[in-house]
């Protein structure tokens, strides 16, 4: 017995995928609120201390928003000295 799969999906198989994915698109937002983040961490951090019993000596060993930020630009440039070298093997 076949069974036509597009009838049991309510039609076009294809339209289904491409309004899913256009629908998860726009489920994220594009721009970054640096600030807002940093407050959700924050009140996470506070709250698994108090549920985890975490001594305040080692939130505070964990690093700043600038040693976050100096460690991010760096591996930001070594993953471009990465990719220039690879793009420069493929070249010559």
């Amino acid at each position: 017995m076949k069974v036509d799969i597009s009838a049991l999906l309510g039609g076009d198989i294809y339209a289904a995928l491409r309004d899913r994915s256009a629908k998860a698109k726009s489920r994220f937002s594009k721009e970054r609120d640096e600030e807002r983040a940093l407050k959700e961490r924050q009140k996470c951090l506070v709250k698994l201390q108090q549920n985890l019993d975490i001594p305040a000596e080692v939130l505070a060993s964990l690093p700043t928003l600038d040693e976050i930020q100096a460690k991010a630009q760096t591996a930001k440039a070594r993953a471009q000295t990465a990719i220039d070298a690879a793009a420069a093997r493929q070249e010559g």
